[in-house]
């Protein structure tokens, strides 16, 4: 309510008021806002009198918008690529580092993006590289993870992650028998080579 009205008969009765945060749509500085309410007495001998309430709101505008959470890309110089925006207008510039967190798998570029408050709904690619290891990996396939992390602009400890998948393209024999035994004379078997 807009005032809260004590009488001699409901002095002693707690009011109840309510503080509803709004939405800005802007990511603010810091994650949060702080704003402070005021309470002033007037009459019944209650003039001057005063306090206040301190009320953090906690913002919920600023996250990555990444268009893949997932990647799967050849070893030998395969590529992927996927974009990266803002969710919400920052407060100021931000920079957005992506991070590979293998290059010995694969590798990223740019090695950073920045976004202002004029672009920062306009999408920015991000190119992956599979990195060729010349062995033959378990399974026929490595991952790596892509973090990107955000500073700047009320952006401060925002990330995402993308998971890649890079594939094995070396060459690996395949026989079909690992032990053979054979009678001493003139036995024989057989076995297969790929």
């Amino acid at each position: 309510p807009a005032s809260l009205i004590f009488t001699r008969e409901n002095w002693h009765t707690v009011q109840e008021v309510t503080v509803t945060g709004i939405n800005d749509n802007l990511a603010n500085d810091d994650g949060q806002r702080t704003v402070t309410i005021s309470h002033t007495a007037s009459g019944g001998g209650y003039e001057n009198v005063a306090a206040m309430v301190s009320v953090t709101v906690t913002d919920d505008d600023a996250a990555l918008v990444v268009s893949e959470s997932t990647l799967s890309l050849a070893e030998a110089g395969g590529i992927g690529t996927y974009t990266v925006k803002l969710a919400s207008q920052p407060s100021g510039n931000v920079t957005v580092s992506p991070t590979s967190n293998d290059t010995s798998i694969a590798t990223v570029s740019p090695d950073s993006l920045t976004f202002t408050t004029e672009n920062w709904n306009t999408t920015q690619p991000v190119t992956v590289t599979g990195v060729n290891d010349n062995l033959v990996n378990d399974g026929g396939q490595r991952t790596v993870n892509i973090s990107h992390t955000a500073s700047g602009g009320g952006y401060e400890n925002v990330a995402a992650m993308v998971s890649v998948t890079v594939t094995d393209d070396d060459a690996a024999l395949v026989v079909s028998e690992s032990t053979l035994s054979l009678a001493e004379a003139g036995g024989s078997e057989t076995y297969t080579v790929q």
